[in-house]
């Protein structure tokens, strides 16, 4: 049986600083960068995400970083709305460089974007919104300038062409097969089957 490769006090230490802070692949790069500045042995994804688990840590953030779902269901809001404040311009991260990974936020970048586009948080729970931006002057700016949503055009409503149904938004349909919104997006998009199904938009 193959050994691990040896971790020093130094290398040890330098992964606890970083881990649970930051998504997968950033935390590979980063504990790399730092390891080659302090001329310690590079690591391969594999290893890091063994040593993690050996110490019981988590290779995904658990500080400082939001998801998608997280910010959509905190607020209220469907997911859609948050991928579109990320093709305005909302800072994230990837998980990983699959297609279907999730994208990370971090608080700071979420903050940054509110400060821009403060009518984007029109209506929301004030209390929800400083969670999650730990900003309660602009929580206060936004609620006082924006108390009611502000409407738009609203989520994409779909039909399953094989069993009828019906959904509100992509996100309820995803929920109901356990798709992800990307592969969904791509069926109604290009008339082709995800996980055996095919879906349309109604107008």
């Amino acid at each position: 049986m193959r050994r691990r490769d040896f971790w020093s006090k130094e290398d040890l230490q330098i992964l606890c600083n970083i881990a649970e802070s930051l998504p997968p692949r950033k935390l590979v790069q980063t504990y790399n960068t730092i390891a080659a500045k302090n001329n310690r042995p590079q690591r391969t994804r594999n290893a890091i995400y063994l040593k993690c688990n050996d110490l019981n840590l988590s290779v995904s953030p658990l500080y400082n970083t939001l998801t998608t779902s997280h910010i959509a269901q905190s607020l209220c809001l469907d997911e859609n709305v948050v991928y579109r404040w990320i093709k305005k311009g909302l800072n994230t991260t990837r998980g990983c460089q699959k297609a279907r990974s999730h994208h990370y936020i971090a608080i700071r970048d979420l903050r940054k974007f509110a400060q821009k586009y403060p009518y984007e948080f029109s209506g929301v729970d004030s209390t929800e919104l400083f969670i999650l931006i730990e900003d309660q002057q602009l929580v206060d700016y936004i609620k006082e300038t924006y108390p009611k949503r502000i409407k738009r055009g609203g989520p994409m409503k779909v039909r399953c062409i094989e069993t009828g149904e019906i959904f509100p938004s992509q996100a309820a349909a995803c929920q109901r097969f356990h798709l992800y919104r990307s592969a969904l997006y791509r069926a109604v998009k290009h008339g082709s089957a995800t996980a055996g199904y095919h879906f349309e938009r109604l107008d």
